[in-house]
């Protein structure tokens, strides 16, 4: 990775993200000097890169944009470093990232910001593509997203809240997961599950409580993980039946059901009596050899099983994930998993890119593993979105992570009228989050700031347990102290 020195320290942050998306690759030695200072109205900045290409140095000046809010300006200057910093790096490398200068998580917030700003969509894309040198088919996405949401996009909804469920457990890990410790083939996990659903239920009840006592109603519930399925029907039906009776008249309910090899003792029926509409369940690929590599149990042919049911159950919607970029595919088995994905009976498609994140069984053994170039993974991306459009689906939520192969993207499909609208608020940050379980994060909206603050839980499923009490108490604080 290229050593970063500057003499602003408030924006070391967005620089080392920006030499990330040139520089992933952590042998490549080299140093970047910046330094940033304002001169006769304006804001300067010069930049000393000493890299594998060679030595560049640069100067950018611009018009000083001080705001009468201090965070704003700050904004403002993170935005200018970034810009400056951007085109020493295309410069030096010859690289054009499709999202350009962008290294945020979510680009439809900037696409929302620049509307406003210049007073329309057209203007906010046609800045995305000359200012921050977004690619015109990522600024179409952006423009399609925005479209998508505008019927259920709720912006300073005060009286509303999301409310979410963590169930942390899989059976277990994947080659692409970070999350170690839930793993359910060690003995040690299995032996928290019944006092976790214990600690869940408390958890509901007291949030609830919480809830009604805020003077709020529940807009979505969402029950995610891990694999929620993984705690098998009994454990898992006790968790919904408590949900069920806590918000009662929540607007839309969605359970990640996950993996197909989780689903059978009745899993589907269950979730389908307990009340929950919509359902997840995420094959990631459609090869058989694929799946055994990244350490999924289950078939294609168990795909096709859970979907065909969960069509006759009659749920209001069902979604199904790929991940792009897998070990060892191509674009041949790429396009054999979307010819199968086209038969699903499915109204959601979310098409992800692998990300190799730092604690995976990837990223720690590199050389054991084949991955697709990111040309071939942009190409295999492009399927999917097409694939999902013959479908009659359209984008509407979006997101991108650190470590994604080719700078690329994850995307949400569905059918008119069969959006996920928790997808929607989570991602756009429009509702305070109340959360429980372990890993949970609740957030809490200050819309007259236009910010949020957030209160995680511990990650640990044992960790969560020994200090529930605690926890209950603070959260319940962190949404009643002003």
């Amino acid at each position: 990775m290229i050593g970063l020195t500057t003499n602003r320290s408030p924006l070391a942050h967005d620089l080392e993200d920006m030499l990330r998306l040139f520089y992933p690759a952590e042998e490549r030695e080299g140093s970047l000097l910046h330094d940033f200072l304002e001169e006769d109205g304006q804001w300067v900045q010069r930049f000393t890169l000493d890299a594998p290409q060679g030595r560049f140095v640069r100067e950018d000046r611009r018009a000083a944009e001080d705001a009468e809010d201090p965070i704003l300006t700050l904004r403002l200057q993170r935005r200018a470093a970034k810009l400056a910093l951007y085109r020493l790096l295309r410069e030096a490398t010859g690289m054009a990232p499709p999202w350009g200068s962008l290294t945020g998580i979510r680009p439809t917030k900037l696409y929302r910001q620049l509307a406003q700003e210049l007073g329309s969509d057209a203007q906010a894309q046609r800045a995305l593509v000359e200012v921050f040198d977004v690619s015109p088919a990522k600024a179409e996405l952006l423009s399609d997203v925005i479209a998508s949401q505008a019927p259920y996009y709720r912006w300073g909804e005060k009286d509303a809240v999301d409310v979410y469920l963590g169930i942390p457990f899989c059976r277990t890990r994947c080659l692409y997961c970070s999350f170690v410790s839930t793993d359910l083939s060690h003995a040690s996990m299995r032996a928290l599950l019944d006092p976790y659903v214990e600690a869940v239920l408390r958890d509901i009840a007291v949030t609830a409580a919480l809830i009604r006592d805020l003077g709020k109603r529940v807009r979505t519930l969402y029950v995610g993980g891990g694999t929620p399925s993984s705690i098998g029907t009994q454990r898992l039906g006790r968790v919904l039946d408590a949900l069920a009776h806590a918000f009662p008249e929540t607007e839309e309910w969605t359970v990640e059901a996950g993996r197909p090899d989780t689903m059978g003792d009745g899993m589907l029926p269950m979730l389908r009596n307990a009340g929950v509409g919509r359902i997840s369940v995420n094959p990631q690929t459609m090869q058989a050899d694929t799946l055994r590599l990244i350490g999924r149990d289950h078939t294609p042919a168990q795909v096709i099983q859970v979907l065909d049911e969960a069509q006759r159950l009659g749920f209001s919607s069902v979604n199904a994930d790929l991940i792009m970029g897998l070990p060892g595919e191509g674009l041949s088995q790429v396009e054999d998993t979307l010819r199968q994905v086209r038969e699903m009976p499915i109204d959601n498609l979310t098409v992800h890119t692998l990300a190799v994140k730092r604690s995976s069984k990837l990223h720690e053994f590199p050389e054991r593993y084949v991955l697709p170039g990111d040309e071939e993974t942009a190409a295999m991306v492009e399927l999917g979105a097409a694939c999902a459009r013959e479908m009659g689906m359209r984008p509407y939520y979006m997101y991108r992570q650190k470590h994604m192969t080719g700078n690329l993207e994850n995307v949400g499909y569905a059918a008119p009228g069969r959006v996920c609208v928790y997808n929607i608020d989570m991602m756009e940050e429009t509702h305070s989050i109340v959360a429980m379980g372990a890993g949970a994060i609740s957030k809490r909206m200050y819309y007259a700031e236009n910010r949020h603050e957030r209160f995680p839980h511990p990650k640990n499923p044992a960790y969560y347990l020994e200090n529930l009490d605690r926890l209950l108490e603070e959260k319940r604080r962190f949404f009643t102290e002003d």
